[in-house]
């Protein structure tokens, strides 16, 4: 099939394996994966799929909300993160990369198997 249909710019690079061996429900991982692939209907992708919709964020309506705005910079998802101890790591994970995809794969692989599955 591979041979047939070129779907080469189907695959994405990253630590893909990292979020099926989570010990966590399927419907998590699915989820993750599904962030990760950039699918999270945030009002950012809704817009850019023609759905007519607000672009700011539904809690605090300054910002815009894309993926990274509603999954880490949100002020309120921050409160979350802090609770849960977790702010820091997430904290350098956004300094240092540009993607969601890319700050869940650090966290997947930098975080240990006890905070991870606190996520």
């Amino acid at each position: 099939m591979e041979e047939i249909a070129d779907n080469s710019y189907l695959h994405r690079p990253g630590y893909w394996t990292g979020i099926w061996k989570l010990k966590a429900p399927s419907k998590v991982k699915n989820l993750i994966w599904k962030i990760c692939r950039g699918c999270l209907p945030t009002r950012a992708r809704l817009l850019d799929r023609g759905v007519q919709c607000p672009f700011m964020c539904a809690m605090y309506e300054d910002n815009y909300e894309d993926a990274i705005h509603a999954l880490f910079d949100c002020p309120r998802v921050r409160n979350v993160w802090c609770e849960g101890n977790m702010w820091e790591e997430v904290n350098t994970a956004l300094q240092k990369h540009n993607t969601v995809a890319e700050i869940v794969f650090a966290l997947l692989q930098d975080l240990s198997q006890t905070k991870v599955e606190q996520l």
